[in-house]
């Protein structure tokens, strides 16, 4: 789709060896093939705390700045590392508290491992603090209209689709497993917060709301 030269930002980030960043990377190149105004945001900022995740990030990174680099006439990028000394504004501790917390649970596999959660806790609050600076400096230097990123909620798409909201940003988010694949027009994907919008919109048209009031009778 053309969205008339709307600036359109596309996250792309190492995803713990998932082909998550090669899709972001597709979907940029289509959207840039049908006009748009493209530009690439490579989160190339290390969170991970243990050995191995830090090694795979690093070879993600190297094999996805490689690529990168090779369409970067086509499709201008930016390092997210690139904002970590500028500063601009401050942090809203209750948004990185929030995908902290979010992010322990998951680290830790549940909530009743405490001193697991608050250990990892401790270790992301500087991370996601500068995570968090350097994407506002990102979305204060750069005016975009529409931000699409992985997930939403795991790793720093979290901190990202929360700072891309309070710069005035549409933010779009998609996930998805073996086959399939989910896309979200308001926040997390996994939330799937548009239905309700989806819904609301079938409501508002006669000949929608009855085609939908009929094939749920035919079901």
């Amino acid at each position: 789709e053309n969205y008339n030269k709307e600036a359109i930002c596309m996250v792309v980030q190492p995803w713990y060896g998932q082909p998550v960043p090669w899709v972001a990377i597709v979907l940029a190149i289509a959207l840039k093939n049908n006009h748009n105004n493209v530009t690439i945001l490579f989160n190339d900022i290390n969170i991970y705390k243990s050995r191995r995740s830090a090694i795979l990030f690093g070879l993600e990174k190297i094999c996805i700045k490689r690529i990168l680099d090779k369409i970067s006439n086509q499709i201008r990028y930016v390092s997210l590392s690139e904002y970590i000394d500028i500063q601009e504004g401050s942090v809203n501790k209750s948004i990185v508290m929030s995908s902290i917390k979010s992010n322990s649970i998951h680290h830790s596999r549940g909530e009743s491992d405490e001193n697991k959660r608050q250990e990892f806790e401790s270790y992301l609050t500087e991370k996601y603090n500068q995570m968090y600076l350097a994407a506002e400096a990102f979305f204060s230097q750069n005016k975009i209209n529409k931000c699409i990123t992985a997930g939403g909620v795991w790793g720093a798409s979290g901190i990202i689709r929360h700072v891309a909201n309070l710069n005035d940003a549409q933010v779009m988010c998609y996930d998805g497993g073996d086959g399939s694949i989910l896309f979200s027009t308001v926040g997390a994907s996994a939330q799937q917060q548009d239905i309700k919008i989806a819904f609301n919109s079938i409501l508002l048209e006669d000949k929608d709301r009855n085609y939908a009031i009929r094939k749920g009778r035919e079901k």
